[in-house]
């Protein structure tokens, strides 16, 4: 009878679990995932940058699912809704900040070589159908997005992300230091989604103007119409060129970003993005043929940024691992059940971060061989996923997932995957597809931290226990999972990855970084 008893308990906490709209939330937000996972990767590409879209999934279903977003039970809606809409965005940034790393290095070698064969063509600027053909009349050849390799490097740094986070889910959302600016927006979203009509705010000039506006833009821009950039000053010094534009095509995508961020982060963004400029134009002023042409080359500015984000990652670590002191004033508050987990999730979670780390070392294992080169890859993976996934959620509540410095984070796994295989003496283009598969893996566990800490912020303002939205986080990271690395295989079969049609900057900061550490005689 007692057994009895007990199942049927379980069976209610199951029906509760998936309850008839949380069923429906997830599917919405599991359809707007899939959707974006498909959209999204070309224009991350070109502009180098994500958004958070956690705002965009709550008003696209205040509008498609408006008696559904009412009351309390609304919130509850839109709260689930946005936690698996969002999470395919975070697949998005990890895949194309670090998977392009292997065809930009293959791109820029193969420009070299069709130089040194007296061939002068610019592979990044001429249609990559031609681009492809001349190619192949040289013997040179692009390696292919490999599908497989990326579903399952996303599928392992999505369980690792996922389950770092959740288990320390209470340390990060009972922190009242961290302002969590694109959570607040979600909230206020929410808040006037389930508020009565008349307390509800007039978003006819500020949201249907604007889209109208960036809409109209976007397709005058590709009807061209319309400009795609505005040059203001350009100039060049043998192949080094310099370019000061406004881009009109990505521009609402960056002002879209830019009204989620805080003031100060805001002019710290500009004060770097303006510190690049200025170094950029100077480095056109080298002489090509002068002595300071080796001590300065054409991408110094890459490594100035590489190095600040290092010491700002270091510094954010040592802030990380110091004792977190808040008010009893702050800390009073917050309301601790709703950060409690019970000993079931965390088991389940810590299974998620097992299984991730498992299914990394046999791929690791298969992929190399059991060696020094495979093990301290291993080893080195596990240290940064343990240092670098907490902070990536720490830093997205602290500035926000769309400006959090994931190409940082990504920057010393780099600088660190790189040291292990120069202590292993395994410094060779073999080894790069390796390097660049476990950089995919980190850099979606971070991203999938940076998504996942600003939707469970998103549910504790909103009164919703974020151990709630679990399942719908780990849902919207499956179909992504499976989703990006087709989209794009598709994008750099058609317009080829570090190409002036598909950029891909920090896929060209890693292969620049690569480059001179492993292959750079």
């Amino acid at each position: 009878k007692g057994s009895r008893s007990r199942g049927k308990q379980r069976q209610h906490r199951f029906k509760m679990v998936i309850s008839r709209l949380d069923a429906q939330a997830i599917t919405y937000g599991a359809c707007v995932t899939l959707i974006l996972s498909c959209t999204m990767v070309v224009a991350g590409l070109k502009a180098g940058i994500t958004p958070g879209v956690s705002p965009l999934v709550v008003l696209c279903g205040w509008g498609a699912f408006r008696r559904m977003s009412q009351g309390h039970s609304g919130s509850r809606f839109l709260n689930l809704a946005q936690v698996a809409g969002s999470a395919g965005m975070a697949i998005v940034s990890g895949v194309i900040f670090s998977e392009p790393l292997l065809q930009v290095l293959h791109l820029n070698l193969a420009q070299t070589s069709l130089q040194d064969q007296g061939v002068q063509a610019d592979l990044q600027g001429m249609p990559w159908k031609d681009a492809k053909a001349l190619m192949a009349e040289h013997g040179i050849s692009i390696p292919p997005v490999s599908i497989p390799t990326n579903i399952l490097a996303c599928l392992i740094g999505s369980l690792i992300g996922y389950g770092f986070v959740g288990l320390a889910t209470k340390k990060f959302l009972s922190d009242p230091t961290l302002p969590a600016p694109e959570a607040h927006a979600c909230m206020s979203m929410i808040n006037a989604a389930v508020s009565d009509a008349c307390q509800r705010p007039k978003l006819g000039i500020s949201l249907v103007l604007s889209i109208l506006g960036s809409l109209l833009l976007r397709m005058l821009a590709l009807i061209s119409l319309v400009v795609k950039e505005i040059v203001i000053y350009s100039t060049s010094s043998g192949a080094r060129k310099f370019s000061l534009d406004i881009p009109l095509d990505n521009g609402p995508l960056y002002l879209g970003i830019g009204g989620l961020l805080t003031l100060p982060t805001a002019l710290l963004t500009f004060a770097g993005a303006f510190a690049r400029l200025i170094g950029d134009a100077l480095l056109t002023r080298v002489d090509p043929l002068g002595p300071s042409v080796d001590d300065f080359p054409a991408n110094s500015m890459r490594w100035v940024g590489g190095g600040a984000m290092t010491v700002a990652v270091a510094y954010s670590l040592v802030k990380f691992m110091g004792l977190r002191r808040s008010s009893a004033k702050d800390s009073s508050s917050i309301d601790d059940s709703l950060l409690e987990i019970n000993a079931p999730l965390r088991y389940a979670l810590w299974l998620a971060v097992s299984v991730g780390l498992l299914a990394l070392a046999i791929w690791l294992f298969v992929e190399s061989g059991f060696n020094s080169f495979s093990v301290l890859m291993l080893v080195a993976i596990f240290v940064m996923a343990i240092l670098m996934v907490p902070l990536g959620a720490i830093l997205s509540l602290q500035i926000g997932s769309s400006s959090s410095p994931v190409s940082g984070t990504v920057f010393v796994t780099t600088l660190v995957l790189c040291s292990v295989a120069l202590l292993t003496s395994s410094a060779s283009m073999a080894h790069v597809p390796t390097i660049t598969t476990l950089l995919v893996a980190a850099c979606v566990a971070v991203c999938a931290a940076n998504d996942v800490s600003q939707d469970y912020k998103t549910l504790q303002l909103c009164g919703v226990p974020p151990r709630e939205g679990f399942l719908s986080q780990l849902v919207g990271l499956l179909v992504g999972s499976i989703i990006v690395p087709v989209s794009l295989f598709i994008s750099a079969n058609a317009y080829g990855l570090g190409t002036q049609s598909l950029p891909a900057p920090q896929g060209q900061m890693f292969a620049t970084l690569v480059d001179g550490l492993l292959l750079e005689k």
